[in-house]
């Protein structure tokens, strides 16, 4: 998280809060708020099921086609 005491770090991290909430694609999970807690700064987002890519990565490497999808898949979005 981002902690309060660093303003130019806050500052950076709620100019792209909302602009991550702007974003609206199919590959991208969606941004509905942001704020700040005691210990530093949150983003609340879109709960999607499936594993994360570290998870899918402590079964190995991916195969190439494999990592040619998900970057396909994230440089449309």
């Amino acid at each position: 998280s981002v902690h309060l005491g660093d303003p130019v770090a806050a500052a950076r991290f709620e100019r792209e809060a909302q602009t991550a909430a702007r974003l609206s694609h199919p590959h991208l999970a969606v941004v509905y708020d942001y704020g700040e807690a005691s210990d530093g700064m949150f983003l609340v987002m879109e709960l999607l099921d499936g594993e994360t890519l570290a998870q899918r990565l402590r079964d190995g490497a991916l195969a190439p086609a494999e990592a040619a999808t998900i970057v396909a898949a994230a440089a449309e979005a």
